[in-house]
């Protein structure tokens, strides 16, 4: 009999044993795991990073968003502030790949409408940008644009681990799906960037998540302020009280209360009459009162609302002012909160920023275009104060024509050079060795010639004609050499000095080659 014949024939009989005796019993195999594999099953449970926030309140935001009145305010404010275009800077490529570029970015542009808006509200509702770039089946061309909810993504820590040895972990987006599954998310076209973090977590936090409870409170008083108005105008309500009814001698008392009630129905259609028309008119003995709910003893709702604003304003992190609350602000108060507005959308924008930079340059590459890198700048939007932005660009301009002209009295001492100068400008080196046409014009026009007439263009021809003779003497040596024609610079002189008219009959001192 083989062994697990044998086992199989024990356990039975066991069973039956137990069975006979009408005894409850369990049984509980063995783990055939060790404790270490054990460890890793639960650190592999656990590898899933969730935030430290609810997850269900993003899809409250996106509510809240839209019917709740400041916050949707604020929200548009920011998208209509901070979209203002973009400008593109192809980097690595000529002239007319350049142009062919931009004529490709905007025929994208045109058929996705909207798409910086949208990813601009997600990114200021959310915390979070989440997009995907969906390229076409034939892989020709960024086909659409994809917003991922923030809600439905989860983060989980992959082990990488490298040729010495070492290990590290990283975090790896998931797409929670609709039957439950979870999809990989491909970082090559998908992008999470987030505005702020916690520590040591990938998740993104809500700007306005301080606020959803004060957004509940506000909409939790207009609710009673609905109620108060349902039952009372906003003026207030009129009390009414009638002379005593007087029924008919013999009137029955069943009969007496119908007869009042009609009496006073009545009344009250005829009061709400004259009170539509502007006349009210009651007999001797009517007392009418008006009570106002807008009273300085029922000022407390107007103070708890205002209280609710207050704390949603801060959870926001949107200035009353900026709201359009009339606060009493001075002139220097509403251009600090304005400016601090423009930061804060500066900050919201930086993401679609980057993702449209790499959408696009994935597109471009798709399309057979070769360069080296694609930038883009939002462009410059319209100022809250022209007066004190003109001034600052006058100042800013006068700053940096001190710094050329430091750095060109630099170069002229023979400090630094002209390559240098140029790269503390931002250009990769000075263009060539040689005096440009536009420099030989500025001196002409300095000495009273036209640069633009014969004689202005043959004196450029001509010291430009000599440097390239020069330079092909010298074996094309980047540096010309003057000292070689003191002859023509003589002819030169001459002809400058009959157009100034300061010619002399003096001799002029011969000089040496190298002066």
């Amino acid at each position: 009999m083989k062994f697990s014949e044998r086992i199989s024939k024990q356990v039975g009989s066991f069973i039956d044993r137990f069975s006979s005796k009408r005894t409850s019993f369990a049984i509980s195999p063995n783990s055939t795991k060790s404790f270490s594999q054990s460890s890793n099953d639960v650190i592999t449970y656990v590898d899933e990073v969730t935030p430290n926030y609810p997850i269900q309140m993003f899809p409250v935001l996106s509510k809240l968003a839209l019917i709740n009145p400041d916050f949707n305010q604020s929200l548009k404010r920011n998208i209509f502030l901070m979209n203002t275009g973009f400008e593109w800077k192809l980097e690595g490529a000529s002239q007319n790949v350049a142009k062919l570029v931009q004529n490709e970015i905007d025929d994208w542009f045109d058929l996705h409408p909207g798409i910086a808006n949208k990813l601009l509200r997600q990114t200021a509702i959310m915390g979070v940008l989440s997009a995907e770039a969906v390229p076409s089946f034939e892989l020709d061309a960024i086909e659409t644009v994809q917003l991922i909810p923030v809600a439905k993504v989860r983060f989980k820590k992959e082990r990488i681990e490298g040729k010495n040895g070492g290990v590290r972990y990283k975090y790896v987006p998931f797409q929670i799906l609709e039957n439950g599954n979870q999809l990989v998310l491909n970082e090559e076209i998908y992008t999470y960037e987030a505005l702020e973090t916690d520590e040591d977590s990938p998740y993104g936090i809500p700007p306005a998540i301080a606020a959803i409870k004060a957004m509940y409170s506000q909409s939790r008083g207009m609710e009673n302020l609905e109620k108060s108005t349902n039952k009372w105008s906003l003026l207030g309500f009129l009390s009414v009280v009638m002379s005593k009814f007087k029924p008919a001698p013999g009137t029955d008392l069943k009969t007496h209360g119908t007869q009042q009630k009609e009496f006073l129905k009545t009344s009250a259609n005829e009061i709400e009459k004259s009170i539509e028309s502007g006349l009210l008119v009651g007999s001797e003995g009517t007392k009418i009162e008006h009570h106002s709910i807008a009273s300085e003893k029922s000022t407390g709702l107007k103070d708890v609302m205002q209280i609710i604003e207050e704390q949603l304003s801060s959870g926001m992190d949107t200035d009353l002012f900026i709201l359009g609350r009339p606060t009493s602000v001075t002139e220097t108060y509403a251009k600090v909160s304005s400016k601090l507005f423009l930061m804060k959308g500066e900050n919201v924008r930086h993401p679609v920023k980057r993702f449209l930079e790499k959408t696009l340059t994935l597109h471009l590459r798709m399309k057979g275009y070769k360069f080296t890198r694609l930038r883009a700048s939002w462009k410059e939007g319209r100022p809250l104060n022209p007066e004190d932005d003109a001034l600052a660009k006058k100042t800013n301009e006068e700053a940096e024509k001190l710094r050329t002209e430091r750095f060109l009295s630099l170069e002229q001492a023979g400090v630094i050079d002209l390559d240098t100068v140029a790269v503390e400008h931002g250009y990769e080196k000075a263009f060539g060795t040689r005096i440009s046409k536009n420099a030989l014009g500025a001196f002409l026009r300095a000495l009273g010639i036209d640069p633009l007439s014969q004689e202005g263009k043959a004196l450029v021809n001509t010291y430009e004609h000599r440097l390239k003779r020069n330079e092909t003497e010298t074996g094309g040596s980047s540096e010309p050499d003057f000292t070689s024609s003191d002859e023509n610079d003589e002819e030169l002189a001459e002809k400058f000095q009959k157009k100034k008219g300061s010619q002399t009959n003096v001799v002029p001192i011969q000089r040496g080659r190298k002066h």
